[in-house]
């Protein structure tokens, strides 16, 4: 997968093949400098001891450390991408709501979420430096999975605009 994303020029974070391959994610575009951290807090199954560098699993410490790695790689916006929460339900986790304040006041600006396989809550968290927007779960864009709840997503489109003051 991650092979097919590179030769499409699809940027990509939050798992890899080679350790080596992990590096802060920012992008620019219109003159904004925007970071993407990527982490999961559920997988099938825990890789091995050789494998561990190969998925960002949720860590405070390391996510922490993730965003001031991309802030220092000139990010001036900071969107985290998060696998979260429990699945079929629209309901939000205590979990969920207690992560994304850490996020949030680990230096995120926009908080996605995924893994409930269904539409959950916007949200937003209050921090001393703004309120950042939560999106608890995107549901699924594209699924074979047959109940109801799993059929609606949800696509975002934020405008970023920034203030030159000289």
């Amino acid at each position: 997968t991650m092979q097919k994303l590179d030769e499409y020029g699809i940027y990509h974070t939050g798992s890899y093949a080679l350790p080596e391959d992990k590096k802060p994610l920012v992008v620019t575009r219109n003159g904004i400098s925007i970071g993407v951290v990527s982490y999961t807090d559920i997988s099938n199954q825990k890789p091995g001891k050789d494998e561990a560098f190969m998925l960002d699993r949720y860590n405070e410490e390391l996510l922490s450390a993730d965003i001031a790695a991309v802030k220092q790689a000139g990010a001036e916006f900071v969107v985290v991408y998060i696998h979260w929460g429990k699945e079929n339900t629209h309901d939000v986790s205590s979990r969920q709501r207690k992560m994304a304040k850490f996020i949030a006041d680990a230096g995120a600006d926009l908080i996605l979420g995924s893994h409930a396989h269904c539409t959950q809550p916007f949200g937003s968290v209050e921090t001393e430096r703004s309120t950042v927007p939560v999106i608890y779960s995107l549901g699924n864009f594209i699924s074979s999975m047959g109940r109801t709840i799993n059929k609606d997503s949800v696509i975002v489109n934020f405008t970023l605009e920034k203030d030159y003051i000289t």
